[in-house]
């Protein structure tokens, strides 16, 4: 009797600590999208933005995003056609400087949405804002930055996402995820 009470008891933690498990593993291991978010709403309320100019911002944020998006499409696209073209019989170089041409405007346009979004969502801000922001824009980056060291540990890890090493993207022929396209601190 004491046996199957004590059986039952061990499989019911067994399965507690599987839910348990499977919960925690479905949780994303750091979210940085999140974590910048609340950032920028920590900014906001620094800087005293109205509710128009939040408003305005998370447009912008949103028109900036999207835009991001549609380009960093086209460059994978681009990048998959490149391939192809290597992986040609006879590989005709003018058509594959051609498309490392065409993906370099591509990246450059990628660049230049960040920056213009950036510099749009200034212009939304008085000058006190902004000068408020130059005082407060030092801690937030080096706030940034230190959080930033605690993941160091992970930077072994690089092989696997920049295709060095045995196991990286080249080994399966998997084009690298671009990096992420940084949230807008302003």
């Amino acid at each position: 009797m004491k046996t199957r009470k004590l059986t039952s008891v061990l499989i019911l933690l067994l399965i507690a600590t599987v839910i348990v498990t499977s919960e925690a593993l479905a949780q994303p291991f750091f979210n940085r999208h999140h974590s910048r978010i609340l950032k920028l709403e920590m900014l906001a309320d620094e800087l005293e933005l109205t509710e128009d100019q939040r408003a305005q911002i998370k447009e912008q944020r949103f028109a900036t995003q999207t835009s991001a998006i549609e380009t960093r499409s086209k460059i994978q696209i681009a990048e998959l056609e490149l391939q192809k073209l290597m992986h040609e019989e006879n590989v005709d170089e003018n058509k594959v400087k051609s498309k490392v041409q065409e993906i370099g405007k591509l990246k450059t346009e990628l660049r230049w949405n960040r920056v213009h979004g950036r510099l749009s969502m200034q212009e939304i801000l008085t000058p006190e804002q902004k000068e408020k922001l130059k005082s407060v824009l030092p801690e937030h980056l080096q706030e940034r930055q230190d959080r930033g060291r605690s993941f160091r540990h992970l930077r072994r890890f690089r092989h696997f996402r920049d295709g060095d090493g045995d196991f990286g993207p080249g080994r399966f022929n998997v084009q690298p995820e671009e990096p992420f396209d940084e949230e807008m601190d302003f």
